[in-house]
């Protein structure tokens, strides 16, 4: 319940303090003297996005706070809470446009303060029942008529969609990265093959680099022994050095006969001997790596180090270290598209199982619905019948859908009909007046655990008048014994029934709110009945509408003197 709300610069009003009782709250003035102002206040202390204009002219700042009696929120953190069942929220706003807001003193985000106030706090202006155009906002007050099974049902539908469409999506996600997978990796098998045939490792191109070059040095000195090894030994087209030595010694000995001549033939066999033990060092030095086998093992090089860099193009990496990164992450990537299939199958399953889920508690919501619908009609043509709409009649239409979305699979439209002519949407047959009858009646259908405890009307009678704003306020006064109403009127009928009363007064600039009682609240009623507060005839007639309202009437004269509402 709103306990206290006070108010500075906020349109006309310098300063206001309100305090506010239980039961239904008149707020009545002069059209113009700023009870729209008292509006904007609630509206802009209740969390609603507020505007500069606001602010009272000269001043630059408009603040808002309000006392609400309040056990328990959730979610709020413990230095929010409600003190003694007293909530305190405030807000400042400021003329470069920033915001201020509090709970219990400490500064809060405004979205906490929204959200602390919800379901707390609901104002209704005339043009309230604009939310009667919404079809959701339609199926939102069926289904809180029909109560928490339909609510938690409603509930488990939308976690079951929202858990299917999150399955669907991690679904595609995944047959989207398949795809990808299976095309950059078309021949991965045979290139991670290659990787590990070629034995590479983190420098293994600068490795091979350095061998090639060491093996080009090996393969010259190479070349040099083997034609030194030819030049003694000779090859196939020519006789070596050794050869010739050999045939030159054995013809020596019948050319000669001198011993001087045979001393100097035994040095040369001598030498000979020599020239031919370096040529067989020089014969087995060239066997243990002939050109040939240094060629072969550089041509096996030049290949590692070609297929490296093709695999390096193929990856796009600069590396081999970043080749083998890469090489690395496409096994995990098999390993994963391999796991996948698995994992595919068993969202499948899970899909084909939140699909029937769905579907059953749409049948379930579906069955309530029907029967809530049946029964919010029956109670809102009961209180239209007490509203003076005899001749209108109130249908609650359930357009099925083929496709169960998270509201379930079903539309609601609120129809009237009249003087039995066919039926429409509530919009385009009734006036204003009358559909802010049939959103009074709706709010008295509620269960009054939904209803907020204080409940703002803002001339939520505009475009009654006589027996029906009567009638409507009757229907006010009932609704107070379940919620806080406070309702900014022009209806002095209305006014009449009030357990409380303020009125709202402006001098020159400035704007008031004072509560009134007894004779004052006396000439008020005066006021809004012929104009004149000083009106005797206007006088006597607010007494005896004050009289009724306050049930002090017995009963015979009540009946006596109100509308007849048969």
């Amino acid at each position: 319940m709103l306990e206290e709300l006070h108010v500075r610069h906020v349109g006309g009003i310098a300063s206001a303090v309100l305090r506010f009782r239980s039961g239904l709250i008149a707020i009545t003035g002069e059209s113009g003297a700023g009870k729209s102002s008292l509006v904007r206040a609630l509206e802009f202390v209740s969390g609603k996005r507020a505007q500069t204009s606001m602010i009272r002219v000269g001043k630059e700042e408009a603040e808002v706070q309000a006392l609400l009696a309040m056990d328990r929120i959730e979610g709020l953190p413990e230095e929010c809470r409600p003190q003694e069942g007293t909530l305190v929220v405030r807000r400042v706003l400021s003329r470069s446009g920033r915001g201020k807001s509090y709970i219990q003193g400490n500064p809060v985000p405004l979205h906490l303060l929204a959200r602390s106030l919800e379901g707390t706090v609901e104002i209704q202006s005339q043009f309230a029942h604009l939310n009667l155009l919404d079809s959701g906002q339609q199926m939102e007050m069926l289904d809180v008529f029909g109560g928490q099974e339909i609510l938690e049902i409603r509930r488990e539908l939308g976690q079951t969609i929202a858990e299917a469409l999150d399955g669907e999506r991690e679904i595609a996600l995944i047959r989207q990265r398949r795809a990808e997978l299976e095309e950059r990796y078309e021949n991965l098998e045979e290139l991670t093959r290659q990787v590990g045939r070629l034995g590479i490792v983190p420098d293994a191109e600068e490795q091979w680099s350095r061998e090639l070059i060491s093996l080009g040095e090996k393969l010259k000195r190479a070349v040099r022994l083997q034609t030194a090894v030819e030049v003694l030994w000779g090859n196939a087209s020519d006789a070596g050095i050794l050869a010739k030595l050999e045939d030159l010694f054995r013809e020596l000995p019948e050319l000669t006969e001198e011993r001087e001549d045979l001393s100097v033939l035994a040095s040369g066999n001598e030498a000979l001997e020599r020239l031919q033990s370096l040529g067989v060092a020089l014969r087995n030095a060239l066997g243990e790596r002939p050109p040939e086998e240094l060629e072969h093992e550089a041509d096996v090089l030049e290949s590692r180090i070609g297929a490296l860099r093709k695999l390096k193009r193929q990856f796009r990496v600069a590396t081999a270290e970043e080749l083998l990164d890469r090489c690395a992450a496409a096994k995990g990537d098999l390993a994963w598209l391999e796991s996948s299939r698995e994992e595919l199958e068993q969202l499948r399953k899970k899909q084909e199982q939140l699909r029937r889920d769905a579907g059953r508690l749409a049948m379930q919501l579906r069955r309530l619905r029907s029967a809530a619908a049946s029964d919010l009609e029956k109670r809102i043509n009961a209180v239209l019948d007490e509203l003076a709409m005899e001749g209108m009649t109130f249908s609650v239409r359930l357009h099925f859908l083929d496709k169960v979305r998270s509201g379930g699979a079903e539309e609601v439209a609120f129809t009237l009909a009249v003087g039995g002519a066919e039926a429409g949407p509530v919009t385009k047959v009734a006036s204003g007046g009358e559909l802010s009858r049939l959103l009074l009646a709706l709010q008295l259908s509620l269960p009054q655990e939904r209803l907020p405890s204080a409940l703002v009307f803002d001339e939520v009678e505009a475009g009654l008048g006589g027996r029906a704003a009567l009638l409507a306020g009757y229907k006010l006064k009932d609704l107070s014994e379940k919620c806080q109403v406070l309702l900014i009127t022009h209806e002095a009928t209305i006014a009449a029934l009030a357990t409380q009363h303020f009125v709202v007064t402006r001098e020159g600039d400035q704007t008031f709110v004072n509560e009134v009682e007894d004779e004052i609240r006396v000439r008020e009623i005066a006021r809004m009945l012929s104009g004149d507060a000083d009106s005797p005839e206007a006088c006597a007639h607010a007494r005896r509408l004050l009289l009724e309202g306050n049930g002090a009437m017995n009963g015979a004269e009540a009946a006596a003197s109100r509308p007849n509402a048969q």
